[in-house]
C-alpha cells in the first residue's frame, strides 16, 4: 500500500476472497446453516470483516499510526464494557488485567512513536474507533456460531457473506491495480497479507474463542505492539531497550491475571 500499488479498499477485497476460498478449501463437510442464524451470521460478517476491515484500513489512511495503535488497544476495554453492559459480572483480576497490559500497551506505542510527528484527522480516529467497537462485539457474539458450527465453517459463512459490501466498495479500486509492476518482494508481502493476516489469524482467533474467553482473546491484542517491537529488533531496525523489557512485563502480567479463574 505504500508505494500506491494497492488501494485499502482492493486490498480488502482481496483479502476477504482469498480467506473465503481458503476457509472453503480447508473446511469439512457440515451441516447447513438454520435460517435462525442467518442475523448472526451477517451481524458477524459486518462487525468482524467487512465493517471492521474497510473501516480501519481507510480510517488508517486518514489518522496517524499513533493515534491508530492507542485506539485499537482500547479493544478489550470495549469488550468488557459491552459484557458488563449485557449483565455480564466481571471479576476485579480481569478488569486490573485489563488496565495493566492496556498500561503497558500505550507506553510501548507512546515509546515507539514519541519522536514522530504526530498528523491526525478526527475523521480517521472516529473510523478506528467505530471499528474497534465492532470488532469487541463480534469477540462477543460469534462465539455463539463457533460452538454451534466449529471454527472454520462459520469462518467461510462469515467471510462469504462479507464478500457483498466489500466488493461494492473496493471493486473500482480492484480493476486499477497495476500487478504488472509488482516485484518479487511485492508478490511475497501481498501473499503474506493474504494468507497469514487473513486466512490463518482468522482461523486462529476463531480457534481461541472456541476454547476461551472472548475478553482473554482480546487481551491479546495488546501483544502486538510488544511483537512488532521485537521483530524489529530481530531485523536489526531496533534495538532492545528497558522500555521493551518494562511493557513487557506489563503486558505479560496483564495476560496472567485476566485469565485467572474467579475463586469461589
Amino acid at each position: 500500500m505504500d508505494p500506491g500499488l494497492v488501494g485499502p479498499n482492493a486490498f480488502i477485497l482481496f483479502r476477504v476472497i482469498s480467506a473465503f476460498i481458503l476457509f472453503w478449501i480447508f473446511t469439512p463437510p457440515s451441516k447447513a446453516i438454520e435460517k435462525k442464524d442467518l442475523k448472526l451470521f451477517v451481524i458477524c460478517s459486518i462487525c468482524g470483516v467487512a465493517g471492521n476491515q474497510l473501516l480501519f484500513f481507510n480510517g488508517l489512511h486518514l489518522s496517524s499510526p499513533l493515534n491508530a495503535a492507542l485506539i485499537m488497544v482500547c479493544t478489550p476495554i470495549l469488550v468488557l464494557l459491552i459484557k458488563t453492559v449485557s449483565g455480564v459480572e466481571l471479576t476485579k483480576l480481569q478488569w486490573i488485567g485489563c488496565l495493566l497490559g492496556f498500561t503497558g500497551a500505550c507506553y510501548l506505542i507512546f515509546n515507539q512513536f514519541g519522536t514522530a510527528k504526530n498528523i491526525s484527522s478526527g475523521l480517521g480516529d472516529f473510523m478506528v474507533l467505530v471499528n474497534a467497537s465492532l470488532y469487541a462485539y463480534y469477540l462477543i457474539r460469534v462465539p455463539e456460531l463457533i460452538e454451534k458450527y466449529g471454527a472454520f465453517q462459520t469462518m467461510r459463512w462469515t467471510f462469504g457473506l462479507a464478500f457483498i459490501p466489500v466488493f461494492i466498495f473496493g471493486i473500482g479500486e480492484s480493476t486499477g491495480v497495476q500487478f504488472a509492476n509488482f516485484n518479487g518482494y511485492h508478490w511475497c508481502a501481498f501473499a503474506f497479507v493474504l494468507i497469514a493476516t487473513s486466512f490463518v489469524a482468522y482461523a486462529l482467533n476463531s480457534y481461541a474463542l472456541q476454547h476461551s474467553e472472548a475478553e482473554l482473546v482480546s487481551n491479546y491484542i495488546y501483544l502486538q505492539p510488544l511483537l512488532a517491537s521485537f521483530i524489529a529488533i530481530l531485523l536489526k531496525k531496533d534495538v532492545l531497550e528497558w522500555q521493551h523489557l518494562l511493557s513487557g512485563s506489563l503486558i505479560f502480567t496483564g495476560l496472567y491475571l485476566s485469565s485467572r479463574k474467579k475463586i469461589s
